[in-house]
């Protein structure tokens, strides 16, 4: 799970933790733009924006639309749910940390025999019926429950493709269950839902395209975003 890639995104984040620490960020200003970040850091845009994501979540930063990235707080101590979700996912670590690595594998076994049967033309029109729902009218911190139920039906589908029935019925029946306190406690956080939702656009628009190769990808790069983002909430 730490690979290099997770071991850049650490050093980004902490890197960037440090600059809003400093004196050159006030409480409540802009942070520097993407590009000017990318550039100092000598990473990409993509990883930049990964780490303001996961400082969002710890509650450093907030990301307004159309305006950029501010600082909300220097030394945040948690309030309501954030804090709940944090002490969370804190308590219940090495459970998680297990419960990734299997999902992790079960997952990528799953979008490869999509692939290999070609199903995955006729995933598209239930998996993007399922992204409208979960985009709804935006994100609505009651809705938590609702979010982890598409979430679950949005991987079920693609699952259900994989015309593997051993591997439908361990998915369905072990990984659903196991996994849903931590995605409720995730979707309580506007952050979390937007980086799934972020990420099941990319798997429709790959498969839309029809690329096998991309459409593993993006999949496998998606379960392993929410690895990182675990190992993030409770470094």
């Amino acid at each position: 799970m730490n690979n290099g890639r997770n071991n850049v995104l650490d050093e980004v984040v902490d890197k960037l933790r440090i600059l809003i620490l400093s004196d050159e960020c006030e409480e409540n200003e802009k942070i520097p733009a993407e590009t000017k970040l990318a550039d100092r850091f000598g990473v990409a845009r993509p990883t930049i924006r990964e780490a303001c994501r996961i400082l969002e979540a710890k509650g450093y930063v907030q990301r307004v639309p159309d305006r950029g990235v501010f600082v909300v707080s220097k030394n945040p101590s948690g309030k309501g749910e954030q804090e709940n979700t944090v002490y969370w996912f804190e308590e219940h670590k090495i459970e998680q940390e297990n419960i990734l690595k299997v999902r992790l594998v079960l997952e990528s076994l799953a979008i490869e025999e999509v692939v290999r049967n070609k199903t995955w033309n006729s995933t598209y029109s239930a998996l993007s019926e399922n992204y409208k729902r979960f985009l709804g009218d935006g994100f609505v911190p009651s809705n938590a429950e609702y979010y982890t139920w598409l979430d679950e039906e949005f991987h079920r589908i693609i699952w259900n493709a994989s015309r593997n029935e051993f591997l439908i019925h361990t998915c369905n029946s072990v990984l659903i269950p196991v996994l849903r306190d931590m995605r409720l406690n995730s979707l309580k956080e506007e952050v979390n839902w937007q980086s799934a939702a972020h990420a099941h656009e990319k798997i429709l628009y790959t498969i839309k395209k029809g690329n096998p190769t991309q459409i593993i990808k993006e999949f496998s790069d998606h379960i392993r975003q929410v690895s990182a983002l675990f190992y993030q909430i409770t470094k």
